[in-house]
């Protein structure tokens, strides 16, 4: 039987699948990290006296988030934490960048960011 052809400009060739399977879950859940790291950065800014401990308080929020997150909590993660501590370390994250958020005088934009991005864990489940 024939392989189906595959359009030269989709970048995939026949009989070959994709490493990575996209779904509207993963999306979310990506664009939610996104969102966390912007609103980490914008609550650190917000909540430093001067511009120096602004700057420095928003690249440290980011910094250090990033830092748990590919290490123990992204998909490729050497030392990927189990699925329950892994579930409830992205909860602690989201509803701490909520509260930073909030703190920073956004508290509509934390409410949105905490049930969307618990929202999207529940969705994944991941």
């Amino acid at each position: 039987m024939p392989e189906p052809s595959v359009p030269p400009s989709s970048g995939l060739q026949a009989g070959i699948e994709p490493a990575v399977r996209v779904t509207a879950a993963g999306v979310l859940a990506f664009a939610v990290e996104l969102a966390m790291l912007t609103l980490l950065a914008v609550a650190g800014a917000r909540l430093g006296g001067s511009a120096a401990v602004s700057v420095l308080l928003a690249v440290v929020l980011v910094v250090s988030a990033g830092a748990v997150w590919g290490r123990w909590l992204a998909p490729r993660a050497r030392r990927r934490l189990p699925h329950r501590p892994r579930i409830a370390a992205k909860a602690l994250l989201f509803v701490a960048t909520g509260v930073l958020t909030a703190a920073s005088g956004l508290a509509v934009a934390a409410i949105v960011f905490v049930v969307v991005g618990l929202g999207s864990l529940a969705w994944s489940r991941d």
